[in-house]
Protein backbone atom coordinates (compact mmCIF):
# COMPACT_ATOMS: atom_id res chain seq x y z
CA UNK A 1 0.00 0.00 0.00
CA UNK A 2 0.94 3.48 -0.71
CA UNK A 3 0.08 6.66 1.10
CA UNK A 4 -2.52 8.51 -0.60
CA UNK A 5 -2.63 12.33 -0.90
CA UNK A 6 -6.68 13.27 -0.48
CA UNK A 7 -8.39 16.26 -2.17
CA UNK A 8 -6.28 16.78 -4.75
CA UNK A 9 -9.07 17.83 -7.15
CA UNK A 10 -9.13 21.27 -4.79
CA UNK A 11 -4.78 21.69 -5.00
CA UNK A 12 -2.72 23.35 -6.88
CA UNK A 13 0.65 21.91 -8.04
CA UNK A 14 2.60 23.48 -5.35
CA UNK A 15 -0.08 22.22 -2.73
CA UNK A 16 0.45 18.56 -4.15
CA UNK A 17 4.02 18.82 -3.69
CA UNK A 18 3.59 20.58 -0.01
CA UNK A 19 1.26 17.12 0.88
CA UNK A 20 3.52 14.63 -1.01
CA UNK A 21 6.65 16.23 1.15
CA UNK A 22 5.13 16.20 3.91
CA UNK A 23 3.98 12.18 3.72
CA UNK A 24 7.17 11.27 2.76
CA UNK A 25 8.95 12.97 5.87
CA UNK A 26 6.20 10.60 7.47
CA UNK A 27 7.40 7.62 6.30
CA UNK A 28 10.87 8.77 7.05
CA UNK A 29 9.98 9.17 10.51
CA UNK A 30 8.00 5.50 10.60
CA UNK A 31 4.90 7.08 11.76
CA UNK A 32 2.62 6.62 8.44
CA UNK A 33 -0.76 4.97 10.20
CA UNK A 34 -3.10 2.62 8.14
CA UNK A 35 -5.12 6.08 7.45
CA UNK A 36 -2.81 7.50 5.29
CA UNK A 37 -2.56 4.61 3.01
CA UNK A 38 -6.99 3.67 2.84
CA UNK A 39 -9.08 5.27 0.46
CA UNK A 40 -6.80 5.92 -2.41
CA UNK A 41 -8.08 5.62 -6.07
CA UNK A 42 -5.32 5.89 -8.48
CA UNK A 43 -1.75 4.74 -7.74
CA UNK A 44 1.41 5.92 -9.40
CA UNK A 45 4.25 3.52 -9.25
CA UNK A 46 7.66 5.20 -10.11
CA UNK A 47 10.63 2.01 -10.36
CA UNK A 48 12.09 4.11 -12.80
CA UNK A 49 13.98 5.49 -10.11
CA UNK A 50 16.04 2.19 -8.99
CA UNK A 51 16.77 1.86 -12.57
CA UNK A 52 14.29 -0.50 -13.28
CA UNK A 53 13.07 -1.94 -16.70
CA UNK A 54 9.98 -3.16 -16.43
CA UNK A 55 7.67 -4.49 -13.58
CA UNK A 56 4.15 -5.78 -13.10
CA UNK A 57 2.59 -2.87 -11.34
CA UNK A 58 -0.42 -4.28 -8.49
CA UNK A 59 -3.54 -2.56 -8.35
CA UNK A 60 -5.01 -2.38 -4.55
CA UNK A 61 -8.11 -2.77 -4.11
CA UNK A 62 -10.21 -0.78 -4.15
CA UNK A 63 -8.71 1.21 -6.41
CA UNK A 64 -9.21 1.88 -10.07
CA UNK A 65 -5.52 1.46 -11.80
CA UNK A 66 -2.10 1.96 -11.39
CA UNK A 67 0.46 3.70 -13.74
CA UNK A 68 3.96 2.18 -13.49
CA UNK A 69 6.94 4.65 -14.62
CA UNK A 70 10.09 2.50 -15.60
CA UNK A 71 13.65 4.01 -16.20
CA UNK A 72 14.89 5.96 -19.53
CA UNK A 73 17.70 3.76 -20.91
CA UNK A 74 19.00 4.82 -24.82
CA UNK A 75 17.96 1.69 -27.00
CA UNK A 76 18.87 0.94 -30.21
CA UNK A 77 16.26 1.06 -33.28
CA UNK A 78 16.26 -0.98 -36.26
CA UNK A 79 14.97 0.70 -39.88
CA UNK A 80 15.20 -1.62 -42.65
CA UNK A 81 16.92 -4.33 -40.64
CA UNK A 82 19.85 -1.73 -39.73
CA UNK A 83 20.84 0.11 -36.37
CA UNK A 84 20.10 3.49 -37.11
CA UNK A 85 19.85 5.54 -34.15
CA UNK A 86 19.22 5.57 -30.33
CA UNK A 87 16.73 6.98 -28.99
CA UNK A 88 15.96 7.71 -25.42
CA UNK A 89 12.77 5.60 -24.16
CA UNK A 90 10.46 4.56 -21.21
CA UNK A 91 8.60 1.21 -20.50
CA UNK A 92 5.04 2.83 -19.75
CA UNK A 93 2.52 0.25 -17.68
CA UNK A 94 -0.74 0.97 -17.43
CA UNK A 95 -3.45 -1.56 -15.44
CA UNK A 96 -6.78 -1.01 -14.78
CA UNK A 97 -9.46 -2.63 -13.00
CA UNK A 98 -12.06 -2.87 -15.96
CA UNK A 99 -11.89 -2.83 -19.53
CA UNK A 100 -10.17 -1.88 -21.75
CA UNK A 101 -7.74 -4.42 -21.12
CA UNK A 102 -4.61 -3.18 -19.37
CA UNK A 103 -1.58 -1.76 -21.83
CA UNK A 104 1.94 -1.42 -22.07
CA UNK A 105 3.71 1.10 -24.09
CA UNK A 106 7.39 2.12 -24.64
CA UNK A 107 7.73 5.81 -25.22
CA UNK A 108 10.19 7.82 -26.81
CA UNK A 109 11.91 10.97 -25.51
Amino acid sequence: MVPVVRNVESMNYAEIELAIAALGEKARKGALAVEDMDGGTFTISNGGVFGSLMGTPIINPPQSAILGMHAIFDRPVAIKGQVSAVINSCRITFFSSSPPPNTVRFFPF
